[in-house]
């Protein structure tokens, strides 16, 4: 019977292992303190470049996480990489413009909280193959259409403020408090102007949306509907044949 447990027990742990959230984490080509609390609460988190997403490696992980490297302010894919991103990950999108994984550095300060939030996103995008992008990663989402209106650069404000949860009904804010904090001192916001309403899950005390949501998916450029016009096109002509 002894015998018999311990194999059980394997299987389990086996089973939890292979079911666990499987997360690209793209850091600009550097690392990121997100890495390490996401990996010790059960995540199978793996550091991606931008080559790599270009190539497709991200699209066999469950989600994207778009952040930066440590404290940088991040950059922006790739063309190539842009293009993978739009072609493998179609499901929800979660949009975090505060600079939220600087909380993460060191012994974790403020996760209680912040912690919840980046877990609620990570969980919601993994549901159907989407992504996270996180303060720089989250503008970028808006100007590739993920979201209504434009992004308008990075912009300090008071983190001794308290939040607001716009919407504790969405399972990205649950267990978040009406009003909540993460963090003390001056913080940094990816500014956004133009947003839907009804995409919007919370803001910051001065206004700034501080999270946001989709699941729908960018309108490809016209470039893009050009090709795909010729390739139909292409494809009804050898039909004909």
């Amino acid at each position: 019977m002894k015998i018999k447990s311990i194999f059980a027990v394997v299987a389990l742990a086996a089973a939890a292992i292979s079911q666990a959230t499987s997360v690209a984490l793209y850091a600009d080509g550097g690392e990121n303190p997100a890495f390490d609390y996401l990996a010790r609460r059960g995540y199978d988190v793996n550091y991606v470049t931008d080559a790599d997403i270009a190539r497709g490696e991200a699209s066999k992980f469950d989600v994207l996480f778009y952040a930066r490297n440590s404290g940088s302010f991040g950059s922006d894919l790739s063309s190539e990489a842009t293009r993978a991103v739009h072609s493998g990950f179609k499901g929800n999108t979660v949009a975090l413009f505060d600079d939220l994984t600087d909380l993460f550095i060191g012994d974790f300060a403020g996760t209680d909280v912040a912690g919840r939030l980046l877990e609620n996103s990570i969980n919601y995008a993994a549901k159907n193959h989407g992504i996270v992008g996180e303060f720089r990663g989250a503008g970028w989402l808006v100007e590739q259409g993920y979201l209504s209106g434009r992004a308008t650069g990075g912009a300090q404000y008071d983190g001794n403020e308290d939040h607001a949860n716009a919407r504790p009904d969405h399972e990205v804010m649950a267990g978040l408090d009406s009003y909540y904090n993460y963090s003390d001192g001056y913080d940094w916001n990816w500014g956004t102007s133009g947003l839907a309403d009804e995409n919007i899950l919370g803001y910051d005390a001065t206004g700034n949306v501080s999270v946001a949501y989709s699941t729908t998916q960018p309108v490809p450029e016209p470039m893009s509907m050009l090709a795909l016009a010729g390739g139909a096109a292409g494809l009804l002509r050898r039909r004909r044949k």
